[in-house]
């Protein structure tokens, strides 16, 4: 399971100000007010960016940002979640193999026509042998099953490492246990 997220965050500081307060509380120099002036009076903008003061008619206000600040946040997150279950002997590992036939060269199937066989002339007598489209779908189906088997494979190889490890412990008592009982024979 992965997880990636990303955040951008922008902050502006935005507010009405007129020139005067332009220049005293944001120390604004005369070309960036102009400017920004310009800004706010294009036709565009003009019935958004510019106000009258609401206690003297005739000073304008202008919507002017007064400061961008931003973050950028990436994340990313993998976990992997794994559930095994599984049941049975170690003696019955099923690894989703077929049987295979010890009557044919190399264990497979006797008579399978689907095969092409090349035998090309090498100084060493070796023939290369072509997997048929069967075989290898055959193949893709067999190591499928043998994927889905895993989890219970290592369930009974973990059984089964768990019995040897009581099994050696006893037996190393048993080899302790004897040879607090035989006498020494070592001479000096």
């Amino acid at each position: 399971m992965q997880k990636r997220s990303r955040k951008n965050r922008v902050h502006v500081e935005k507010g009405w100000y007129t020139k005067e307060k332009m220049k005293t509380e944001l120390k604004w120099s005369k070309e960036r007010i102009k400017a920004a002036v310009a800004y706010c009076t294009d036709m565009r903008r003009v019935k958004t960016h510019v106000r009258r003061d609401k206690y003297e008619r005739n000073i304008k206000e202008y919507w002017v940002d007064v400061q961008t600040t931003g973050s950028f946040e990436d994340e990313n997150e993998e976990a992997l979640i794994d559930r095994t279950f599984g049941e049975g002997e170690a003696s019955t590992f099923d690894l989703g193999l077929p049987a295979s036939d010890l009557h044919s060269p190399g264990g497979e199937p006797a008579g399978d026509e689907s095969d092409r066989e090349v035998e090309e002339d090498f100084d060493d007598g070796v023939s290369a042998r072509i997997p048929g489209k069967a075989e290898v779908q055959k193949e893709s189906t067999l190591e499928d099953g043998a994927i889905d088997n895993v989890g219970s494979v290592m369930q009974n190889l973990l059984r089964v490492q768990t019995r040897m490890e009581v099994v050696r412990s006893k037996l190393e008592e048993i080899a302790t246990a004897e040879a607090k009982e035989t006498p020494s024979t070592c001479s000096t």
